[in-house]
């Protein structure tokens, strides 16, 4: 039980979200990019051989073989993940070089439910440079995207214990906008866009609307809903992860 309550912590780390291995020691969130936060393929394996384990007739030593199996397939899979961590790494900071982007730091990750398909958010003074690509595509550039990152809205909200809290999360990697009714929205640009596979950039994926007032009900931190784009967004999504 201990080693797989570790396991799943260890696992976490894996993500762009990260986890606080020391919370409340230090919050600071231990981060390796390797999977997205739900990958069918490295959990599949694991899915089947539980599936299988819940049944009595099979006997012991099926069991036993169905488990390393499973745990043998995902490792391998997670193998290969930490192989395309590297080799898109080494891509991206050619390709930021390559359009004479100066930037400071930049994290990559996998896009939703592959590993084919990596997404690049590149740090700079002003913003942002974000984009994707793929092991299939065909070209060897990248079109990337420029967000500003407007910090100077978020200015009446600094001294606000419930935006300090936020600011910690995003991990510096935030962008602030106004909507259509003035209000001061925080993006959290480390899941970059629910949409936007294309040369468009797309609805960003997490979103907190800021409030002046942290005594109100709602409180200073009110997650948007996940932008739902249907099937337009995941044709996209698989067009972008064959490289077209």
């Amino acid at each position: 039980m201990t080693i797989g309550l570790f396991s799943h912590i260890i696992m976490d780390s894996f993500t762009n979200y990260g986890t606080g291995l020391l919370e409340p020691f230090s919050h600071y969130r231990v981060s390796y990019p390797l999977l997205f936060i739900a990958d069918p393929a490295f959990t599949l394996p694991m899915l089947l051989a539980f599936i299988i384990l819940c049944f009595k007739r099979p006997n012991l030593d099926l069991k036993n073989a169905v488990s390393k199996y499973a745990l043998v397939l995902s490792g391998i899979y997670l193998f290969w993940a930490f192989t395309n961590h590297i080799k898109f790494r080494n891509y991206f900071f050619r390709e930021l070089a390559n359009q004479h982007i100066s930037n400071s730091d930049f994290i990559i990750n996998p896009a939703p439910l592959n590993n084919i398909l990596w997404g690049v958010m590149a740090k700079t003074d002003s913003g942002y440079y974000h984009g994707y690509h793929s092991l299939f595509s065909k070209r060897d550039d990248s079109h990337l995207h420029f967000i500003p990152s407007n910090r100077f809205l978020a200015a009446p909200y600094v001294h606000q214990s419930e935006y300090k809290l936020l600011d910690r999360f995003t991990q510096g990697y935030s962008a602030f906008t106004i909507n259509d009714t003035g209000r001061v929205i925080l993006h959290d640009l480390r899941f970059a866009t629910a949409s936007g596979w294309t040369d468009q950039l797309g609805d960003f994926t997490f979103s907190y609307p800021l409030i002046k007032n942290p005594q109100d009900t709602n409180h200073l931190i009110k997650v948007n809903p996940w932008p739902t784009k249907g099937f337009k967004a995941m044709h996209e999504l698989w067009e972008s992860i064959q490289g077209n």
